[in-house]
């Protein structure tokens, strides 16, 4: 069976919590499942599913707070592929998923009323679906319906629905197939591949809005949980002296020397792991950037004050507004005063100053 992560507030790919190869995604607020994805990322976007489940992120984004976005690559891929429509109580979403991932079933998107299951056309058994259903029908009813969706260049239809973000006239953050508009103070590339931070998630806003607000020139800074590099990117642009990122994942760490190349980076320094498990080149530092998840803020906040110099900065996100309070308890502990927060959706973004005499 499939690894199910029930992961806290926000889509996460944490080895904090690696079960076996990570093989499903879990995002509260509308979840979507991808049982896939690991034998995905392998392959490197050289199945059609892979560049199908691209295009579903781009539609669900905005709605089930999806931020990981599959490989892209300029090959044309044109596929057929059937949405089922299971209409079933929203309790038993995860049992059936986990029995359909066992068969050709790409990706899942769960709504109130139940379940979207998604497969290529030619893959689908719908004999095999019914026994799947009749064996819990003592447990639950559903009932189910089928929709083909068209031939379809996958990767064009991916860029048609992966658009810009803008942040006021501060910042336009891109792809490296879209043109570039002037009128911004800052306009940086990522490459959209498996890692978090498209500039997309309100959480990612969040952060840069609020950096944007805050001296960094001549700074010391420490990106925590990368991803794609967009907030160490978004630090060495605001004049840091040098940025140290890391991030625990594969694609993270294959994904963002890409974008420090494409934003002409030369001051970010990057390693693999977790916070306690990385060599910190620079002892401490001024700043700190940490768009995580609540679980992992609260459990890091301790080696995140550790690592903060007296009046540093701590900017964290991937939490909403009514796990500030928890979040702010916890930082107290450790000498960490809140400065400020913005909020985006229910979502939030904080930044906390260190004062040993707190």
């Amino acid at each position: 069976m499939p690894a199910i992560i029930p992961l806290n507030r926000r889509i996460e790919v944490l080895s904090h919590y690696w079960l076996s190869p990570l093989t499903s995604l879990i995002a509260l607020r509308g979840f979507f499942y991808c049982p896939c994805f690991h034998s995905w990322r392998i392959q490197q976007h050289s199945t059609p599913q892979t560049a199908i489940f691209s295009y579903l992120f781009a539609l669900v984004e905005n709605t089930a707070h999806i931020q990981i976005w599959a490989p892209h690559s300029k090959t044309d891929i044109t596929v057929a592929f059937l949405e089922i429509t299971l209409k079933m109580p929203a309790e038993w979403t995860e049992l059936l998923v986990a029995e359909l991932s066992e068969m050709a079933y790409d990706s899942f998107l769960e709504e109130e009323d139940g379940l979207k299951a998604y497969v290529v056309e030619e893959s689908f058994d719908e004999e095999a679906l019914k026994g799947v259903l009749a064996r819990y029908q003592d447990l639950f009813s559903a009932e189910y319906s089928v929709q083909e969706h068209e031939e379809k260049n996958w990767n064009e239809e991916w860029e048609k629905n992966f658009d810009p973000v803008e942040i006021d006239t501060f910042c336009r953050i891109r792809a490296p197939f879209h043109e570039s508009v002037s009128g911004y103070n800052y306009e940086l590339l990522i490459n959209p591949r498996m890692s978090f931070g498209t500039g997309h998630h309100a959480t990612t806003a969040l952060m840069i809005s609020a950096m944007g607000k805050e001296d960094f020139q001549g700074k010391e800074v420490m990106d925590a949980g990368s991803g794609t590099g967009i907030l160490a990117i978004m630090a060495e642009k605001l004049g840091a002296k040098s940025v140290f990122a890391y991030d625990i994942d594969d694609w993270a760490f294959e994904n963002a020397p890409e974008n420090f190349k494409l934003n002409d980076c030369e001051k970010i320094s990057l390693q693999q792991g977790i916070v306690t498990s990385v060599n910190h080149p620079l002892g401490d530092y001024d700043i700190i950037l940490a768009n995580i998840n609540k679980n992992i803020l609260l459990d890091e906040m301790e080696e995140y004050a550790k690592r903060l110099r007296e009046n540093g900065l701590l900017f964290l996100s991937g939490f909403y507004e009514h796990d500030l309070k928890d979040i702010e308890t916890e930082a107290n502990k450790y000498g960490l005063v809140l400065k400020g927060h913005n909020v985006r959706t229910d979502w939030t973004a904080a930044v906390f100053s260190h004062s040993q005499n707190a």
